[in-house]
């Protein structure tokens, strides 16, 4: 979250806006991917946005100017830049010097909230790493360290700025594996509570009528969702929380489910097997070690279910050292290609060895990177696995320029009731030769889930619509119809995700990426969620180093919590 002062400005500035300009904004938000070249000139062969980016760039800064969202938007993008990370610093930065801290001397120019173009000329001295750029490239918490100030007040989890949204799929897909191991009914919280734009249907006067409620991934819930959870609970009713504290923390305020279990007086049952592979994996003793901090002894080995495949510019420092800084960029984007080949070659050999079909190398593989931009990126693995792992599909069609191909691995992104149809009745629909349309008019509404993965099964480019197989499993398979319009903004590729994406989804193989460029990333947090999806076997390639670094790095940067601080007398 960003500093509450920040916050109320942006909260005043937008309930400024009239509702029509609200309603344009939220236009552009959902139109400026698809159709960019109507706000930027010149930049028409430029993706829009995210909405995260908007978000970053825009009303964080209390910027409402669309072209020059669009313009940082571009100069991140072509530099492999997160813009998140760009967005945030930036505000932080109008944050210091509102107050004085940051000065006109220090900056080398006024940095005022709203200031458009000036967003864009610090997007670009970041990039340059020039003058006070330098600085705000390293993020606010260093940024924080510099001004002497309060690593609390800058926007940073363990070092990385703060995302827009919580981008993790874990609260469907927990939702979803638990129905399917137990068989009992299961929701989101916020389904399980009633949400509505007017709040939460169950709270301490209309309580939850179960009494026992078992709450799955707990270390990603934040404090005011649970303290809405409790409210609705009846006072005879027993709460289980199941988690794992050395998956991901919550996104947002607090740190419930690490500061119970540090709790002497919280009962509690701490599992020492992972299940998800065999007792004698060494995935298992990896994991585990990560877990605590340690890197594996011998990971380069060669086992059943674990391999690391270094890479690695020859001769780093020296090259370093002779070498200009263009010349550096091109050495690094070399390597980040042949990387890139080797871990695609690499998926291609472990296909053949497990005498993968066609369909099953796309739905069993899984790549797991920490970052969407880059060559190693998400953006890009995507399009690069769709071309080596669906090369002759049966029906493709563009997209806005974006190429759809039928058996695509793609990911729902939100939580949202579409049209869905059994897969018995959508074979009866095909057999009876009716269009998808009109499979959807007769289609009714249920909760597909973010983070849900399905396997796109045909595309109807004249009505322009296609329809995915969700498989289930406990067996009731479903389709959903989607429009062309849902292409690349409640669904996409989903051949490679980011870890936080992963999260509460398990594959047979998953291949991960690990290069120094990932720095931000790197901790044994990220990398032990990473290769603990893997069911059959993690496959990691790329810099020694970065791995080691990945696995030592363990949360240095407690969250300060009233319930951390909590004993029994008090609690």
């Amino acid at each position: 979250m960003a500093p509450l002062e920040i916050r109320k400005k942006v909260i005043e500035e937008l309930r400024r806006i009239p509702d029509d300009k609200m309603e344009n904004i939220y236009e552009f938000i959902r139109h400026i991917r698809t159709e960019p070249q109507n706000f930027r000139k010149g930049l028409e062969n430029v993706d829009g946005p995210e909405y995260e980016t908007v978000i970053a760039l825009g009303p964080l800064c209390m910027n409402f100017d669309f072209d020059t969202i669009i313009e940082a938007n571009y100069l991140c993008n072509s530099q492999g830049i997160d813009t998140i990370s760009v967005g945030v610093s930036i505000a932080y930065a109008m944050y210091l010097y509102e107050r004085g801290i940051l000065t006109k001397e220090r900056a080398g120019m006024e940095i005022l909230w709203g200031d458009g173009r000036m967003i864009v000329k610090l997007t670009g001295m970041i990039i340059r790493q020039e003058g006070i750029g330098k600085l705000l490239s390293q993020g606010t918490l260093r940024m924080a360290e510099a001004f002497g100030r309060d690593p609390g007040e800058a926007a940073q989890v363990k070092g990385m700025e703060m995302a827009m949204h919580d981008p993790r799929a874990f609260t469907g897909m927990a939702s979803k594996r638990i129905r399917e191991v137990t068989g009992y009914t299961s929701n989101t919280i916020h389904s399980l509570l009633g949400w509505s734009k007017t709040g939460f249907k169950h709270n301490a006067h209309h309580p939850l009528p179960h009494r026992v409620i078992l709450i799955d991934e707990c270390s990603m819930i934040n404090l005011g969702l649970i303290y809405c959870l409790l409210r609705a609970v009846r006072e005879d009713a027993a709460v289980i929380l199941v988690g794992d504290d050395a998956q991901l923390p919550p996104i947002g305020e607090g740190n419930v489910f690490a500061d119970l279990l540090s709790k002497q007086f919280v009962p509690k049952v701490k599992l020492t097997r992972i299940y998800r592979q065999s007792e004698d994996s060494v995935l298992v003793v990896f994991a585990n070690e990560i877990r605590e901090g340690r890197l594996p002894a011998e990971f380069e080995g060669t086992y059943r279910d674990f391999a690391f495949i270094p890479m690695d510019i020859p001769n780093y420092w020296a090259v370093k050292k002779s070498s200009t800084e263009q010349e550096m960029k091109t050495i690094r984007e070399n390597f980040h290609q042949n990387l890139q080949d080797r871990l695609l070659g690499e998926i291609g050999s472990l296909s053949d060895q497990n005498n993968l079909a066609p369909v099953e190398r796309i739905w069993k593989i899984q790549v797991i990177t920490p970052m969407k931009n880059t060559l190693l990126g998400t953006n890009i693995l995507n399009l690069k696995l769709q071309a080596f792992l669906n090369p002759h599909p049966k029906e493709q069609t563009d997209i806005r320029g974006f190429t759809l191909k039928t058996q695509d691995k793609v990911i729902h992104l939100v939580n949202q009731d579409m049209f869905t149809v059994s897969y018995e009745d959508f074979r009866t629909g095909v057999v009876q030769g009716r269009s998808l349309a009109e499979i959807a008019e007769s289609a009714g509404k249920s909760r597909i889930y973010n983070g849900n993965i399905g396997i796109v099964w045909t595309i109807d480019a004249t009505d322009g619509f296609f329809a995915v197989l969700y498989p289930d499993g406990s067996g009731a398979n479903r389709f959903v119809i989607y429009s062309f319009d849902d292409y690349k903004n409640i669904v996409d590729l989903g051949y490679a995700l980011t870890i936080h994406k992963v999260q509460g989804n398990q594959f047979d193989y998953v291949f991960i990426p690990m290069i120094n460029s990932f720095y931000i990333m790197l901790n044994s947090k990220l990398v032990y969620t990473a290769i603990t999806r893997g069911k059959k076997k993690a496959v990691l390639i790329g810099q020694p180093y970065a791995f080691r670094k990945s696995c030592e790095s363990l949360d240095e940067i407690r969250r300060q919590t009233f319930l951390g601080l909590a004993t029994s007398s008090t609690a």
